[in-house]
């Protein structure tokens, strides 16, 4: 890193409350975020603990004691990234995140540098690498839900105990929330955000999508209209054979962004492991060492954009296991599609 950067960073400090006497580098651990915090050599902070707790209150200290910090903590941003930028700009130092997103797919970077100077019209992407990864396997394999999601949990993909996070979709509405916020420039909130996951995709509706020469994959989307009024969702959908999105497999990501100036925009990587994650954390960190100069702030909170909605066409797999794409309807309409037995699945159609 030196050789290419011509930097040198140091490590001094590592904080956790766990005791690991016998870890080579156990001369830098600390129990106290004050350590860190008032040691005036420490020009940035990489926040990795997960959750809200302690990460919110260890990264406002922080901030306020003016260093930098860097995260891979989607949940803290997505929920407290308004609080944290604006606070970040008030101490002149940033509030960095880019592995919070994609991770080593660089999906953050070019919202503040190459596509700043015109509109993000839409965003729409495969951001989760574990349910990726599992849907790959029932298509390609055979594999039930079941069988596939032990295979992504042996592989550390998953989470052994709990993997609601990424099966339910929450893990791509906040990053969807995050990649939103910065392209429209106002508070986009996981919790605005419709979301389900794929844990209701079983392998007969991956055939009968395969029959119709698609397949289904966990989408996020979003999209602003001219009157600034957005538009997002998490779901599960129909991904046609002409979709961008079709030949995304395995744990890799891609974003799609619809610009004003720059038009069709794609960025395609690995989007889950440790080492992509700790990639993009460095490059933060390298950038944070590289210009400290103070970034305006990506975005404000304001009211409530939420008035916009979009009809889509739907994958419908009906009660007697057949199945056939619809023409556009709105939420409502294929909710009482659904709740009239016409159909039993309904997935919104992706063909682009």
């Amino acid at each position: 890193m030196t050789g290419r950067t011509g930097l040198v960073i140091d490590l001094k400090y590592i904080l956790d409350i766990r005791n690991f006497s016998n870890h080579p580098l156990a001369d830098k651990l600390v129990k106290s975020i004050d350590t860190i915090a008032d040691d005036p050599e420490i020009t940035s902070v990489v926040e990795a603990i997960g959750g809200i707790e302690p990460g919110y209150s260890y990264t406002k200290r922080c901030l306020a004691a003016g260093k930098n910090v860097i995260t891979s903590n989607k949940q803290l941003v997505a929920e407290h990234g308004t609080e944290l930028l604006a606070l970040a700009k008030q101490n002149g130092v940033r509030y960095m995140f880019e592995a919070a997103v994609g991770g080593a797919t660089p999906t953050i970077a070019p919202l503040r540098t190459t596509l700043a100077a015109g509109k993000v019209i839409a965003i729409s992407g495969i951001v989760n690498g574990t349910t990726n990864f599992m849907l790959t396997g029932m298509l390609k394999n055979g594999m039930s839900y079941a069988e596939a999601l032990s295979v992504a949990q042996q592989l550390g993909y998953a989470e052994t105990k709990d993997p609601s996070d990424d099966v339910d979709g929450y893990d791509a509405g906040r990053k969807l929330a995050i990649l939103s916020s910065i392209a429209y420039g106002m508070e986009i909130k996981p919790d605005d955000i419709p979301t389900d996951g794929i844990s209701e995709v079983s392998l007969s509706d991956m055939k009968l999508a395969a029959e119709k020469g698609g397949t289904i994959k966990l989408i996020a989307h979003s999209e602003q209209s001219e009157d600034g009024n957005v538009s997002a969702w998490v779901h599960a959908a129909y991904v046609g054979e002409n979709s961008r999105f079709i030949s995304v497999n395995d744990v890799f990501n891609s974003v799609h962004y619809t610009c004003s100036n720059a038009g069709d925009v794609e960025l395609f990587g690995r989007g889950a492991g440790k080492l992509p994650t700790a990639g993009a954390v460095m490059a933060d960190v390298i950038e944070a060492s590289e210009n400290s100069d103070n970034r305006p702030v990506l975005w404000t909170k304001q009211e409530n954009p939420f008035k916009y909605e979009v009809p889509y066409r739907y994958f419908v797999i009906k009660a007697d296991g057949t199945s056939e794409i619809t023409g556009k309807m709105t939420v409502a309409e294929r909710d009482k599609m659904l709740s009239d037995g016409i159909a039993a699945k309904a997935y919104i159609v992706i063909d682009e």
